[in-house]
């Protein structure tokens, strides 16, 4: 029977180790800002994306509201590379300012950007996410 609770001890320790050699602290945070263009207007509406450096596999979308700001729990904390996208609003009706609809906080529209900016690999943008909560705040040219 010791020699079983000895094993179970052994086996518990290494699994824990490995579980926690991942890199990520297992720790997340809420991220929020704004998002605008050319330092003025904010974008009214798409998604902000997040994408960890240490897991490229796992994403995390948070939408952007009318008045360009966005909340997202959830992130977890470390390096993160970022993208914003909007091409799903290039669909809805025209309106004299482009492509409209009602969303959180007023009306979304599409706004033509730079595609660069719509993949994480190529938009040259990052944050480091270190406590509970974390402002971020992108300018687009």
């Amino acid at each position: 029977m010791r020699q079983f609770a000895i094993r179970l001890a052994m086996i518990c320790t290494t699994l824990t180790v490995i579980g926690c050699s991942g890199g990520g602290s297992g720790k997340t945070a809420v991220v929020s800002g704004k998002v605008t263009v050319a330092g003025k207007d904010a974008l009214p509406g798409g998604d902000i994306i997040f994408t960890p450096v240490a897991d490229p596999g796992k994403t995390l979308k948070g939408a952007i509201a009318a008045d360009g700001t966005y909340k997202l729990p959830g992130v977890p904390y470390g390096e993160l590379k970022v993208a914003v996208e909007n091409s799903h609003l290039k669909s809805l009706p025209p309106t004299a300012g482009g492509t409209a609809a009602m969303g959180e906080g007023g009306q979304v529209k599409y706004v033509k950007i730079d595609p660069k900016y719509t993949k994480a690999d190529t938009s040259g943008l990052k944050t480091t996410v270190t406590g509970a909560t974390h402002t971020y705040n992108v300018d687009l040219p």
